[in-house]
């Protein structure tokens, strides 16, 4: 009798092993998720960011467009941003791509002062967007 009462004092080393098991998959999924969270908060990062930028860079486009008689057909350019935006980077292609419209709306005239913007911002290789818009330019 004096046996069974100093057996029920502790615990066995099963009991300790399925413990200490389920206590390091409970860390390891808090772990897992936990990296996922910072991998998702950079992307939102990013995602939020590009716009802004790519309006900076359209804006800087079409200051260009006003301010010097240059109408050439293409045009490409690329660079990084500076101060919180470092890893940032953004390229560009302008092109003249015109059809010929229907005569009803434009008397049948090609459109040759639209200019097509494509433009790419990109993080660190990770990340990267394009955007594409038209704008008009008059001569």
């Amino acid at each position: 009798m004096y046996l069974l009462k100093n057996a029920s004092k502790g615990f066995t080393l099963l009991e300790i092993m399925v413990s200490i098991s389920i206590i390091a998959i409970v860390f390891l999924s808090l772990f897992k998720m936990q990296a996922g969270n910072i991998t998702l908060s950079e992307a939102e990062q990013f995602y939020s960011a590009a716009p802004y930028l790519a309006q900076k860079i359209i804006a800087h486009i079409e200051t260009d467009f006003t301010d010097t008689s240059d109408t050439s057909d293409t045009s490409d350019a690329s660079g990084e941003f500076e101060d919180d935006f470092k890893n940032y980077r953004w390229s560009y292609s302008i092109t003249s791509e015109y059809e010929p419209l229907d005569s009803d709306v434009m008397n049948g005239e090609k459109i040759e002062n639209f200019k097509k913007i494509d433009l790419e911002i990109s993080k660190n290789h990770d990340y990267s967007i394009t955007f594409q818009t038209w704008r008009y330019v008059q001569r």
